[in-house]
């Protein structure tokens, strides 16, 4: 009954902004009631967050007081907010200074899930406000909150790698506060948009009566898969951070999946996996975490493809490596058009980043103008639709990128393709995250290159090389444009059907090689 006369004096003769009581009202209808020292909105807590202990107790003292010894509480609460934690140590010293008890409680405003709108709308009501501005400001503040975050991070960043060119850092834990706030951001996302799916709230926020903007929604999206990989994050994974102006990016890369893959197989009685460029064998068992399973079993199968048909050779003239790339560039022009002259018809060349193709687009372009050149494009274009059809006629050399959306994948038979050069072998681009990678699995098996860049760069050869022969009455040519190409360290990668790869050291040889090719091709078909 107390309890009842207390809030209806708030809201009758206390009311401002909110329903309000002051202590003659508390000390008028205490009999009966339970205390608590409140949240970080009660008047315990915000003296000791201004630093005004004494005061704090002289307020802890009050309280007891007027309800009488044992019907008043410090409370403690631990919602991950940093202010709690302080409020929280110094709550703990007052309980042991003024014998008064404690109890731990969690800020419960409503019992079930779709009760948020409603409650929502009950504060609305009493505080005067449209929901749709709550909504606005609520994930405003989340947004803020994760926002600070980032600005630590990158501020510390900064700091860190001041004489350093790349400015990152990594980390083998997830740092709590961005984690925290990220996870509070989710929750009032996933909470508007219920709140929208119910009651469709203002335009600036959503773009029609019931979606949320493309861009915010997007980001619901980013914000959901990055924590549930963060629920995944254990010794295989690295927390990444690197910043760029002002920009600052985070990652939570996985270093290595084999345990997580095991478990997903395991699932099921048996698993099969089949490519033609699953080379080397262990590598790709170490990966997917089939090493150390003993029933695991593997197998190379022979090409179903007649091996004359296909004319391997590797240009052991040709460095493609950094330091040599513009000295590359006349050559390799040179021995694609000793390829591409030797017989008429369609040929790409594969290079290993998009500013290498261009330069050699240039120099191509230069020496040989009557011969026509499409350069695939960073963006979408119609690369693939010059390929289409065969020009017996005259010879068309297509530029693509190595790894790109036009070295696998593209099913291009008979006479639509009858060549391909690649250039370079295909490693990935030396990096904070790729070094990161190399020497998680230098410490796991003394094999970090060849995990890293190596093995990665050669699987992308092979499926390049693949797109020649697509059919058993299909034959071309494969050029390899690395002087690497010649050593064990690659020759070992090579697949079985690449037995008979032959090594030429120039033009003149290339040139033999390929009339002495396409003639044979010529009688075999007579």
């Amino acid at each position: 009954a107390n309890l009842m006369k207390i809030v209806s004096r708030g809201f009758t003769e206390g009311y401002y902004y909110k329903p309000r009581v002051d202590m003659e009202v508390l000390q008028e209808f205490h009999e009966g009631i339970i205390a608590l020292s409140a949240c970080l909105a009660g008047e315990v807590p915000r003296f000791i967050l201004k630093g005004m202990k004494d005061e704090a107790r002289k307020a802890a003292r009050k309280y007891e007081a007027c309800f009488g010894k044992g019907n008043y509480f410090l409370e403690l609460q631990d919602h991950g907010i940093p202010e709690q934690r302080t409020v929280n140590m110094e709550l703990l010293q007052m309980s042991r200074e003024l014998d008064i008890p404690l109890v731990t409680t969690n800020d419960v405003h409503y019992t079930y899930a779709e009760d948020a709108i409603p409650h929502d709308i009950l504060l609305c009501l009493q505080t005067g406000k449209k929901l749709a501005d709550e909504v606005s400001k609520t994930l405003s503040k989340a947004l803020m909150a994760v926002n600070r975050q980032m600005l630590s991070l990158r501020k510390q960043i900064a700091q860190d790698t001041q004489q350093e060119q790349e400015h990152f850092m990594t980390a083998h834990t997830l740092p709590e506060p961005l984690l925290q706030s990220l996870r509070h951001l989710f929750t009032v996302y996933s909470t508007t948009l219920e709140q929208n799916r119910r009651l469709p709230l203002q335009p600036s926020l959503f773009s029609s009566a019931h979606s949320l903007a493309p861009e915010l929604m997007q980001l619901y999206f980013d914000l959901r898969f990055f924590l549930r990989i963060a629920d995944l994050f254990d010794e295989r994974f690295c927390f990444f951070a690197a910043a760029s102006g002002s920009q600052l990016t985070v990652k939570l890369l996985c270093l290595d999946p084999a345990q997580m893959v095991d478990e997903r197989l395991k699932l099921g009685r048996c698993t099969a996996l089949f490519s033609a460029t699953l080379s080397p064998p262990s590598y790709y068992k170490a990966v997917l975490g089939c090493d150390s399973d003993e029933q695991t079993h593997s197998y190379a199968l022979p090409s179903p493809f007649v091996q004359e048909k296909l004319c391997l050779l590797v240009c052991n003239q040709i460095n493609t490596r950094w330091a040599m790339r513009e000295q590359s560039l006349e050559p390799i022009a040179q021995l694609l058009f000793e390829m591409v002259s030797a017989k008429a018809g369609n040929y790409i060349a594969y290079f290993p980043s998009y500013q290498y193709l261009q330069k050699e687009a240039e120099v191509f372009s230069q020496l040989y103008p009557q011969l026509p050149l499409v350069l695939q494009s960073p963006q979408e274009d119609d690369f693939l639709a010059q390929f289409d059809q065969p020009h017996p006629e005259r010879s068309l050399l297509g530029f693509a990128v190595l790894g790109g959306i036009y070295s696998e994948g593209v099913d291009l038979q008979g006479e639509k393709l009858l060549g391909c050069a690649i250039i370079g072998t295909g490693l990935p681009k030396v990096g904070a995250q790729q070094e990161i990678l190399r020497e998680y699995f230098q410490q796991k098996n003394n094999s970090g290159y060849d995990f890293a860049y190596r093995f990665p760069g050669m699987n992308k050869v092979l499926q390049a090389a693949g797109r020649v022969i697509r059919s058993p009455q299909d034959r071309g040519v494969v050029l390899l444009l690395d002087d690497r190409f010649t050593t064990a360290a690659y020759q070992r990668l090579f697949p079985a059907h690449w037995s008979h790869a032959r090594i030429l050291s120039d033009s003149e040889q290339l040139r033999q090689t390929l009339c002495t090719f396409w003639e044979s091709q010529a009688d075999n078909n007579g």
